[in-house]
C-alpha cells in the first residue's frame, strides 16, 4: 500500500502541473479519450467532464489510476488522505488515495485527488467500469458521488491500446 501511495506521488505532477497539450483527442458521448503531455510526462487517459468535476481513468508508466476533481474538494495538499472506495459492477475496489503536490495554484486546498488501482485490481477494475453503466465513488471523508459511465467502453479501449502501444512517463 505504501509503495502504490508513493508511486502515485511521484507522479503526481503529471496531475497538476501547467498546461496539458493534446497530442490526440477524441470525444466518445460524454466521454474523451486523450493522448497528452504534461512537462516532458505523457499519458492515455479516459475522462468525463461535469460542470463542477472531472473523473478520470489514467495510464502512465505501469501504473493505472483514476484522477478525481471536484470544485468543493479541500485537501491538504502533498497528502496521503487515506482510502477511497469505487463500487462497480457488483464489487468495491478500495484505492489509496493522495493529494497533488501545490504547483503554482491559487487554491489554498487542493480539488484533487489521485486514487492508485491496485496492480492485481487492474484487470478487474477496468472492465466493470467498462460494462457498467454508472459507480460510486466514496472519498475519504465519506462522501459519495455518482459516476455516468455509459459511453466510456469505446474511450476506456482507446486509452488502453493507446498505454499498449504509445510511451507514456516521463
Amino acid at each position: 500500500m505504501i509503495r502504490i501511495a508513493l508511486a502515485a506521488l511521484a507522479l503526481m505532477l503529471v496531475a497538476t502541473t501547467g498546461s496539458a497539450r493534446t497530442l490526440e483527442s477524441r470525444k466518445y458521448g460524454t466521454w474523451l479519450y486523450e493522448y497528452v503531455a504534461f512537462s516532458g510526462w505523457r499519458a492515455c487517459q479516459a475522462s468525463r467532464n461535469y460542470s463542477n468535476a472531472t473523473f478520470r481513468i489514467r495510464f502512465v508508466n505501469n501504473r493505472m489510476d483514476v484522477i478525481f476533481r471536484r470544485n468543493d474538494f479541500r485537501y491538504r495538499w502533498n497528502a496521503r488522505v487515506g482510502t477511497s472506495r469505487i463500487r462497480v459492477g457488483g464489487r468495491t475496489y478500495r484505492l489509496a488515495t493522495v493529494t497533488p503536490r501545490r504547483s503554482g495554484s491559487r487554491y489554498a486546498r487542493s480539488r484533487t485527488l489521485i486514487m492508485t488501482v491496485r496492480d492485481r485490481d487492474y484487470r478487474s477494475f477496468f472492465n466493470a467500469v467498462k460494462r457498467a453503466r454508472n459507480l460510486r465513488v466514496t472519498v475519504p471523508g465519506g462522501r459519495t458521488f455518482p459516476v455516468d459511465l455509459r459511453g466510456s467502453a469505446r474511450a476506456l479501449n482507446r486509452a488502453l491500446r493507446c498505454w499498449q502501444t504509445r510511451r507514456t512517463g516521463g
